[in-house]
C-alpha cells in the first residue's frame, strides 16, 4: 500500500501530460533508433545513440506504441524503481513500513526497524551499534502516524519521499530532477542509486556496487558519481567495521561490467575525433549550450544569485539536520550527500579559475560536477526532516511542534498547488512557453502536417520548439532543445543552428536574435532551403511570407519550400 501511496506523489509531481522537458527528446530519438524511417533526415536523430541500455529495455516502446502512450508506461516503470528503492531506503532509515503485524510485534523486533531519532528528541537513548539500530519510539500522545513504529516509518517514509522531488525542483543549484522532467535513462539510474543506498545502509556492499552498476549502464554519469561518493563513504567507516576491499572485488568487478554497457558508448563519442574538434564540442556543450547545469558561474548574475539563494536556503537546512541526527545509518546517507557536496565545490572551482580558459575548463565541467548534488541533498535534508517531523510532532514543547509543523505544511502546500496547476492548466511541460490556446492550434497544425506532408519532409521550425516531432513525426532542421552528443555531431550543430538562427547587430548596436523563420524574410528562408535540404517551413502568423502556404490556422501557417529545396 505504501509503494502505491509513492507512487501516487510521483504522479503528483511528474504526471503532466507528455511530452515532458526531455521526452521529445530522448523518446523520440529511442523511436528512431528502432525505427529509422520516422523522420528521416533529421540531423538530431541521426547522430550517435549513447544510451543503449534505455533503448534495449524500455526504449523499444517508442516504436510499438503512440508516443504518448510509451510516455506514460515508461514513466510508470520508472516510478515503480524509484518509489522501490525509496521503499527500501526508508526501511533501513526508519523501520519496516510492509509489515502487517500488530504495532506491538513491530516494535518487538527492533533488530528489523530503523530509528527516527534526533538530538534533544523526548525519547532519546543511548546510540547503539551502526548494526544494531533501534526501533521507532512509540508515543502515548500524538497523531495515528505517531502512535506506532510500522504507522510512524511509513509516515516519515512517505513524507521524506514527497519532500525530496520537491526539494530538488525548488532548491537545485544546477537544474538536475528526477521525476518532474518526464522519464530518460537517468530515471531509471536513480532508481538503483537508491536501491543501492538502501543495500549501503544495510552494510551490503557488494549489492551496493552491483546496483550502482546497472545505474550506470543507465545513465553513465548519474550512476558514476554515485560510485564515488558510495567509496568516499567507505572509506570514512572505521578500518575494523568495513567490508575488506578484496571480499567487494567481484561484486566491483560485476558493477564495472553493466558500467560499461553505458560507458563504451559514451567513450565511443570521440573515437578519431581531432583534438582541437573534441575541444570546441566540449566547450560547445558546456558554455554555450548547457552553461546552467555545467558552468554556472557563466550564468547572468541575477540567475546566479537566485540559485546560489535557494542551494544555499538547502544547505543550511541540511547541515543543520545532520548536526542533529541520532540515526547511525542517517549519518551514512548524510556522508554520501556530504560527498555530493565536495564534487560540487570542486566544479565551481573549476569554473572560477579557469573562467577565462573555456576550452580547458571545459574538458572538465562536461561531467556534470553539480548532478549528484542537486539529488543527494534533497534526499538526505528530506529523510532528516522526516525524522524531525515524526519525532517532534507529538512533543508537548510548542515550538518543537511548530517545527515540526513547518516542512508538513510546506509539502502539503506544494503538491496540493501543483495538482491544482495541473488541473487548470493541463499542458506539457515541453510546450509550456504556450498558452493553452496556442497549443491547441500548434498541435492542429502538426496533426496536419502529420497526416499530409510527406515522410521525408524536412521542416524549419521555430528556435525552441522542441515538441514538433513529437506531434508532427516529420523531421526538422534544427532546434536548440536537439543537441547530439558526439563531438562531430555537437561542432555541425552549433553552426546549424548559428545559420538557422541567427544574430545580428541592430541599429543601435544591440544583438538581435531570429528565433523564428518568418523573422528572416521569405529569400533568406530560400536560401536555408537550398543549403539544408528544407522542404517547409512552420511559424506564428504574425509576419505572412510571400510564400505557398500549404496550410493554415488561426495562429499558425505552414509554407512550401520544396522548390527552393530541390534547385
Amino acid at each position: 500500500m505504501l509503494w502505491l501511496e509513492l507512487l501516487a506523489i510521483c504522479f503528483i509531481v511528474g504526471g503532466s501530460p507528455p511530452p515532458g522537458v526531455n521526452e521529445t527528446h530522448y523518446l523520440t530519438k529511442a523511436r528512431h533508433y528502432w525505427d529509422p524511417s520516422f523522420c528521416p533526415g533529421d540531423a538530431f536523430l541521426d547522430s550517435s545513440d549513447p544510451h543503449l541500455a534505455f533503448y534495449w529495455s524500455v526504449g523499444w516502446l517508442a516504436a510499438v506504441a503512440p508516443l504518448s502512450v510509451a510516455a506514460w508506461v515508461i514513466r510508470l516503470l520508472s516510478w515503480a524503481l524509484v518509489a522501490w528503492g525509496w521503499l527500501r531506503l526508508g526501511e533501513e532509515l526508519f523501520g519496516r513500513v510492509a509489515e502487517s503485524s500488530p504495532p506491538s510485534q513491530a516494535a518487538a523486533r527492533g533488530g528489523a526497524a530503523g530509528t527516527v531519532q534526533v538530538a534533544g528528541d523526548d525519547s532519546h537513548q543511548s546510540e547503539t551499534h551502526e548494526s544494531l539500530p533501534r526501533p521507532l519510539p512509540v508515543r502515548e500522545g500524538g497523531s495515528d502516524a505517531t502512535r506506532s513504529p510500522t504507522a510512524a516509518a511509513a509516515f516519515a517514509t512517505a513524507l521524506s519521499f514527497a519532500l525530496w522531488p520537491l526539494l530538488i525542483e525548488y532548491c537545485n543549484f544546477a537544474g538536475e530532477w528526477v521525476i518532474a522532467g518526464g522519464v530518460e535513462g537517468k530515471s531509471f539510474a536513480y532508481g538503483f542509486v537508491l536501491c543501492g543506498l538502501a543495500a549501503m545502509l544495510r552494510g551490503q556492499w557488494n549489492r551496493t556496487w552491483a546496483l550502482f552498476g546497472a545505474a550506470s549502464a543507465f545513465h553513465v554519469l548519474a550512476g558514476g558519481w554515485s560510485v564515488v561518493a558510495a567509496a568516499c563513504v567507505w572509506v570514512r567507516q572505521p578500518r575494523d567495521r568495513r567490508t575488506p576491499l578484496a571480499k567487494m572485488a567481484p561484486a566491483l568487478a560485476a558493477g564495472g561490467a553493466l558500467a560499461l554497457i553505458g560507458l563504451a558508448p559514451a567513450l565511443w563519442l570521440e573515437r578519431n575525433v581531432p583534438p582541437h574538434t573534441a575541444a570546441e564540442a566540449a566547450r560547445i556543450y558546456v558554455f554555450d549550450r548547457l552553461p546552467h547545469h555545467l558552468a554556472p558561474l557563466n550564468l547572468p548574475l541575477r540567475e546566479l544569485a537566485r540559485r546560489l539563494l535557494r542551494s544555499g536556503v538547502l544547505l543550511i537546512a541540511f547541515g543543520a539536520l545532520a548536526a542533529a541526527n541520532r540515526n547511525p545509518r542517517q549519518s551514512l546517507l548524510n556522508r554520501f550527500a556530504g560527498a555530493a557536496v565536495v564534487m560540487a565545490v570542486f566544479g565551481l572551482a573549476v569554473n572560477l579559475a579557469l573562467m577565462h580558459h573555456q576550452p580547458v575548463a571545459a574538458r572538465v565541467l562536461r561531467y556534470y560536477w553539480f548532478r549528484l548534488g542537486d539529488v543527494a541533498v534533497p534526499w538526505a535534508a528530506a529523510t532528516g526532516a522526516a525524522a524531525v517531523v515524526v519525532a517532534w510532532l507529538p512533543s508537548r514543547q510548542a515550538w518543537r511542534k511548530a517545527v515540526a509543523v513547518v516542512p508538513l505544511a510546506w509539502c502539503a502546500w506544494s503538491l496540493l498547488s501543483l495538482a491544482g496547476q495541473r488541473y487548470r492548466q493541463p499542458k506539457p511541460m515541453a510546450a509550456r512557453r504556450m498558452t493553452v490556446d496556442e497549443l491547441t492550434q500548434w498541435q492542429d497544425a502538426c496533426g496536419w502536417i502529420r497526416a499530409n506532408a510527406p515522410a521525408d519532409a524536412v521542416f524549419l521550425i521555430p528556435k525552441h520548439a522542441q515538441s514538433f516531432k513529437w506531434y508532427a513525426q516529420r523531421a526538422d532542421a534544427g532546434n536548440w532543445k536537439d543537441v547530439p552528443q558526439d563531438a562531430i555531431s555537437v561542432v555541425a550543430w552549433r553552426e546549424r543552428i548559428g545559420e538557422l538562427f541567427p544574430i545580428v547587430l541592430a541599429a543601435d548596436g544591440s544583438s538581435l536574435p531570429y528565433n523564428a523563420p518568418a523573422e528572416q524574410g521569405s529569400d533568406r528562408l530560400r536560401e536555408l532551403a537550398t543549403a539544408y535540404g528544407i522542404t517547409h517551413a512552420i511559424d506564428r502568423r504574425e509576419t505572412p511570407l510571400p510564400l505557398p502556404i500549404v496550410y493554415a490556422n488561426e495562429t499558425f501557417a505552414v509554407y512550401d519550400l520544396s522548390n527552393s529545396a530541390d534547385r
